[in-house]
């Protein structure tokens, strides 16, 4: 049934004649399978290769500027990266935020059994995994197999399977973005929740209390190594510390007086204690200053910065000319907006990463050649020339990265460049039909 519920929606999207519904973004065959099995499956865990070669994909000539992890996650280097004045008051061409080939090492490190406990993902989800794993691992001796499955062990499967197979897959993965973690979150809750309920029944068994305690100070003393690796002082670690020593000193009195009184009040001071440092690392996330709203994350910590590059280092576009004065965004936008209207489209350009700050800024359609990314085949040369004959497009902001010999040869053939209008390699067209 969830085979069924999973695969009926894509397979009526491909039986859908391609002319009655949008393309299928990140894939080169506009197949919603092609997606699934293809960017979304093998490419996951292999890296972001669009063929066994490691070419560029179809239509993008420029490989010297290709990268074979680039995907729609992943844009290359776009004007308007950043909305245009007046949209957020980003800057005019703003530089690039993907400098180098190890990109991916530097977001996600490399795939290895300790991935998610070292820099740079453990910042994202595992402050609390190891106390996960031991709760998970005391969940699964407790709960004892039944037919019908008891409830409780329903939810280790549940639950831990959830986890596991995610903790396999983002440590041997090669294409992903740290933020997916966050998908992690429920399945660890949910086992933690869980565990620490498992062993407040069974609180009085000795072995239990012991095993919650030393869980607890090997979380800890993880979160101050961890938190020491992103530059962080963790001031917040002396509370932490405290709630500790005091969960110990509640143990040892519960064994003598208040039975039930300080095994109540042991659980809470280690529980507590626990939860100190992601919430401090919370607060930082949601207080930093100027955040990457596109590949967001948790915070950085001040040993390495903000982002992957500081924007004092971000390189320039690649084969970058000096721009025309007239090149400035709102400038582009007044001019479009004055010589498109009754025209569909303000402009078609090579990805949603260019055209997107335009759509928010005027309200207007803007045609993405390439996709999201600029690397789908959405529409060709002919489909351009049929929209210009139909006076539904006129203009077309094209070059760079997003480069295709067949629609170049379109542009410089029945286009003609607009004088003023030229950032690096992007150059914009005025196409007239005939």
């Amino acid at each position: 049934m969830l085979l069924t519920a999973s695969l009926l929606w894509a397979i009526i999207v491909d039986l859908t004649p391609a002319s009655a519904r949008p393309y299928v973004g990140g894939s080169q065959r506009n197949s919603v399978v092609e997606l699934m099995i293809g960017y979304n499956g093998i490419n996951r865990l292999l890296g972001m290769q669009r063929n066994a070669s490691g070419a560029p994909p179809a239509g993008i000539t420029d490989s010297s500027s290709y990268h074979p992890n680039q995907s729609p996650d992943n844009p290359p280097y776009p004007p308007f990266a950043q909305p245009p004045p007046g949209v957020g008051g980003g800057p005019p061409f703003p530089p690039a935020s993907r400098p180098s080939d190890d990109i991916f090492a530097q977001e996600i490190g490399t795939p290895s059994a300790i991935r998610l406990f070292v820099p740079p993902l453990a910042k994202e989800l595992s402050w609390l995994l190891p106390f996960g794993l031991v709760c998970l691992i005391g969940l699964t001796i407790t709960a004892h197999p039944s037919r019908p499955l008891a409830a409780e062990h329903q939810a280790v499967i549940l639950w831990g399977g959830w986890l596991l197979i995610g903790l396999v897959f983002f440590s041997v993965a090669n294409f992903f973005h740290d933020y997916y973690l966050i998908m992690l979150a429920a399945p660890l809750a949910a086992v933690i929740g869980s565990g620490v309920a498992v062993w407040w029944r069974k609180r009085e068994q000795g072995w239990v209390q012991w095993t919650l305690a030393l869980a607890a100070a090997g979380t800890l003393a993880f979160q101050w190594w961890l938190a020491r690796q992103y530059g962080q002082d963790a001031w917040w670690l002396r509370l932490a510390a405290i709630g500790l020593a005091s969960g110990l000193i509640a143990l040892l009195m519960g064994h003598r007086w208040l039975r039930q009184m300080a095994f109540v009040a042991a659980y809470a001071f280690l529980v507590v204690a626990m939860l100190i440092t992601p919430l401090a690392w919370s607060v930082l996330t949601v207080a930093e200053q100027n955040p990457d709203v596109a590949l967001p994350g948790a915070y950085v910590g001040s040993q390495f910065g903000t982002g992957l590059l500081a924007p004092a280092e971000a390189p320039a576009f690649p084969n970058q000319h000096p721009p025309d004065q007239a090149a400035d965004p709102s400038t582009l936008l007044a001019f479009l907006q004055a010589h498109t209207q009754g025209i569909d489209y303000l402009v078609a350009v090579p990805s949603a990463q260019i055209g997107a700050p335009l759509v928010l800024a005027t309200g207007r359609p803007v045609l993405y050649i390439g996709g999201f990314s600029g690397s789908d085949p959405v529409i060709d040369a002919e489909g351009l020339a049929e929209l210009v004959a139909a006076g539904r497009l006129r203009y077309v902001l094209f070059g760079g990265r997003a480069q295709s010999n067949q629609i170049s040869a379109w542009l410089q053939t029945r286009c003609a460049p607009v004088a003023g209008f030229r950032e690096g390699t992007q150059v914009l067209y005025e196409c007239v039909r005939k």
